[in-house]
């Protein structure tokens, strides 16, 4: 267990800035007037949710997978590199889909429309 603790410590979603690059939908409703950009912003807001669901849930499933490894005496480093490496890909993926989120959002709305959404005066 102490490994799967240091690794979230260094490594878990606190050191992951991305993971708050996303506004809520009832603020990307409110901001964009336009039905038709409204719907294409809030396809990419569904879009990034549901990397994000995956990415917690492939979490999830590699810090259990961690928490058994580590309470066998045999275990080895690699199956313990391997399950990092596994969670660090799954980081990886939800990094880039987030990015491109944002800036497919980005595409889609005005400035005005943005500013409101991220609250820049």
């Amino acid at each position: 267990m102490f490994w799967v603790m240091m690794y979230m410590l260094l490594f878990g979603n606190a050191a992951d800035p991305s993971a708050a690059m996303l506004p809520d939908a009832k603020g990307l409703k409110r901001a964009v007037t336009d039905p038709v950009r409204r719907e294409q912003v809030l396809a990419v807001h569904k879009k990034a949710e549901r990397i994000e669901k995956d990415r917690r849930r492939a979490e999830q499933d590699v810090l259990k997978a961690l928490a058994a490894l580590n309470r066998r005496h045999d275990a080895a480093p690699e199956e313990f590199e391997a399950l990092f490496a596994t969670l660090d890909a799954s980081r990886r993926t939800a990094q880039a889909g987030r990015l491109d989120a944002r800036f497919a959002m980005k595409e889609h709305m005005k400035r005005k429309e943005w500013d409101a959404v991220f609250n820049i005066k």
